[in-house]
């Protein structure tokens, strides 16, 4: 018996885990997980990188869940200009990630501006009603029947609006988008040696995430 149909045979099963090795060859999605453990093997002595959800102080809105917290393990003294979140005295240093759908890079310029075109939209039609009171719980209170008729109008407008995205990704790793919350404003260390060691772990963070382009 010849051996040709079974070196054919054979022939057919290489190919056909050519094509099988081919397709596992494509690129798999980037999981939080995977950028966590990234980023722990580059922060320097002090740091630390985990998730929201086991964070031993308290978290800056909208921090939370499954984002990841980067921060300094031994609480500093911060300035008294600090969130209330996290108010004047002892209180943690740190910045959060939070996941989002992910755009690819030569997408993102064109979404972002069309997102930016909506939200000045409604910019522009809340500026119409800037001089008419608001209660405390932030309703319009108009003042007489021309007001009325002014508040009217704008709910007529404001209610046709599309939403817009007010908490878009601005970084990515991989097939992983991210916005990178900067709390650098709000938990002010008082030492200027601190401050310039949670300026050198945001630059870290950036070294390791890319940014988004908003330009050409």
């Amino acid at each position: 018996m010849s051996g040709k149909p079974a070196l054919a045979g054979l022939w057919i099963l290489v190919l056909a885990g050519m094509l099988v090795a081919g397709g596992c060859g494509q690129e798999s999605p980037t999981t939080l997980e995977e950028l966590r453990q990234l980023i722990a093997a580059k922060l320097p002595k002090g740091w630390k990188v985990g998730y929201a959800s086991q964070a031993p102080f308290p978290l800056i809105a909208p921090t939370a869940g499954q984002d990841l917290v980067v921060y300094r393990t031994e609480p500093v003294v911060l300035q008294p200009a600090a969130s209330s979140t996290q108010p004047a005295g002892p209180g943690y240093i740190h910045f959060s990630i939070s996941p989002k759908p992910f755009i690819a890079p030569t997408e993102y310029r064109q979404k972002w501006k069309a997102n930016e075109a909506i939200r000045k939209d409604h910019e522009r039609i809340l500026h119409t009603v800037r001089n008419i009171p608001r209660s405390v719980d932030n309703e319009l209170m108009p003042r007489g029947a021309h007001e009325s008729k002014e508040v009217s109008e704008f709910k007529a407008k404001y209610a046709a609006l599309p939403p817009f995205d007010t908490d878009m990704p601005t970084h990515y790793y991989g097939t992983l988008a991210v916005v990178l919350r900067d709390w650098r404003t709000r938990l002010v260390p008082e030492s200027r040696e601190m401050q310039q060691d949670m300026n050198q772990a945001f630059a870290l963070l950036n070294t390791i995430l890319s940014r988004y382009s908003t330009s050409q």
